[in-house]
């Protein structure tokens, strides 16, 4: 690893180098990183509501069995 490289930081979309204390390298990574954040997020809360429905359905189906 090279000895003269200035302290930097890598952009949480891109990965570019940026100067240490910044997150983003520009307005629209910074954008697109919060727009990926927030449809993880959504996925994330799809999937946790499909295995709570799974599990009341069984829950369900499992009692008209027994009956």
């Amino acid at each position: 690893m090279p000895e003269n490289l200035p302290d930097h930081e890598h952009c949480a979309q891109c990965d570019d180098a940026i100067p240490v204390g910044q997150k983003y390298c520009s307005p629209e990574c910074e954008t697109l990183f919060i727009a990926k954040l927030k449809k993880e997020k959504q996925r994330n809360l799809l999937f946790i509501v499909v295995v709570i429905v799974v599990f009341i359905g069984i829950g369900i189906a499992s009692t008209l069995l027994v009956s």
